[in-house]
């Protein structure tokens, strides 16, 4: 009985085969886990280009182990329009790293999530990912211009699934810390 692949079609197939096992698709976001831990964040406010206050969250150990070493309430005055910058790091070796850069360029995968509650502040995300989609490494803050005290969810979501519309609960979180917040 005669064989049904030839040489010719053996080799096609091997190499097809090996082809695809060795490319990894980076359109996948289920892959696109491999930067290192966020375990700070700061938020600092500017206006006129000028940073006026910053506030930060700074675990070091990373989740578990001990207690952040930072945990800053935000306290801003009222009726003020404020850009925001968000800077990310990892310090779980003993170094900075700064993973802001790296989010960026995985933004595609990615969204901060700015959710008050107690307290009408309006935060507005100006930056856009590769895709045109929202990002949230810059935005714009407006304080109402009555006082009030509540909390300010800041999320990074990573997302399992290419952006469109997406929601806080979307994917699973890089980053969550709920900030005490006050407007004086």
């Amino acid at each position: 009985m005669k064989a049904f692949f030839s040489p010719r079609l053996h080799i096609l197939v091997l190499a097809a085969l090996l082809v695809a096992g060795c490319s990894k698709n980076s359109s996948n976001p289920a892959e696109d886990t491999d930067h290192a831990a966020i375990t700070t964040i700061l938020l600092q406010f500017k206006q006129a280009g000028v940073t006026r206050f910053e506030f930060g969250f700074d675990d070091p150990d990373g989740d578990g182990g001990n207690s952040p070493i930072r945990f800053d309430n935000i306290v801003l005055p009222r009726g003020q329009v404020y850009q925001v910058d968000v800077v990310l790091q990892n310090k779980v070796s003993g170094t900075v790293k700064d993973m802001t850069a790296v989010i960026r360029d995985a933004g595609r995968f990615h969204e901060f999530f700015f959710l008050p509650s107690g307290v009408a502040v309006d935060v507005v995300k100006n930056d856009r990912d590769m895709l045109g989609f929202p990002l949230g490494l810059q935005s714009t803050w407006t304080t109402p211009a009555v006082a009030g005290s509540g909390k300010m969810k800041v999320t990074l979501q990573h997302l399992l699934v290419k952006k469109a519309v997406n929601q806080p609960t979307d994917g699973h979180s890089d980053i969550n810390v709920d900030f005490n917040i006050q407007i004086n």
